[in-house]
């Protein structure tokens, strides 16, 4: 969910980096991300979702390394970017 979610925030322009953009400009990007968010927190923490779905808690490490993977592919997004407006 993390890379998808940086990626969302990316999509929103095809010449700017997302960290160049106002994070606050779309309010039902920010509720989608808010809810799906909470809904996966849901998944991963609650004791009925984890006996209905069989799913378990992840620690906090696991969180960090999530994080790390979707930032990177943030980098990735914003270089393809840099590339195709220089014309690459």
């Amino acid at each position: 969910m993390a890379v998808e979610v940086f990626y969302l925030f990316s999509c929103r322009s095809l010449t700017r980096p997302a960290w160049r953009m106002g994070p606050f400009g779309n309010r039902w990007l920010l509720l989608g991300v808010v809810v799906q968010a909470a809904g996966q927190l849901a998944l991963t923490y609650s004791p009925l979702m984890n006996e209905l779905f069989h799913t378990a808690p992840i620690s906090a490490e696991a969180w960090l390394r999530i994080f790390g993977l979707a930032l990177l592919a943030s980098l990735a997004i914003a270089v393809d970017k840099r590339l195709r407006r220089r014309g690459f």
